[in-house]
C-alpha cells in the first residue's frame, strides 16, 4: 500500500531476512525509492541482525533510463556500510558471487 508505513516493522523485516537466508535469497537494496513518494530508499528500515543471521545483499537502481543506471549508489554503499555490509551479492547465470560493496 503505497504511502503506508507500519508504526513497529521491525517484526516483518525480521521474518522476511529470515527466510530469505534459509533460502539462500540475497534481499535487494533499491535507490529507487528515492525517486517515489516516499522518497528513501526502500530497504532503510532493514534492521542489523538480518547481515548476522548470513543474509547477502544486493543493489539496483531500477532505472528505466539510461540516465538512472546506478543513480545515488554511494548513498546505498553508505546505508549499507552502516549495517556492517561490505560486499554485495553479483550475480552471472543464476551463479553468485560476492563482491567488494566499494572499488578499491
Amino acid at each position: 500500500m503505497a504511502g503506508y508505513l507500519a508504526s513497529n516493522p521491525g517484526d516483518y523485516w525480521d521474518a522476511m531476512a529470515e527466510s530469505a537466508a534459509k533460502s539462500d535469497l540475497s534481499m535487494e537494496c533499491s535507490s529507487a525509492g528515492w525517486t517515489k513518494p516516499i522518497a528513501e530508499q526502500y530497504r532503510r528500515r532493514l534492521p542489523r541482525p538480518s547481515r548476522r543471521a548470513g543474509l547477502t545483499f544486493t543493489t539496483a537502481s531500477d532505472a528505466h533510463s539510461l540516465e538512472r543506471v546506478g543513480s545515488r549508489a554511494g548513498e546505498l554503499a553508505d546505508l549499507l556500510e552502516a549495517r556492517g555490509v561490505h560486499e554485495v551479492a553479483a550475480y552471472t547465470n543464476r551463479q553468485r558471487q560476492m563482491i567488494p560493496l566499494r572499488a578499491s
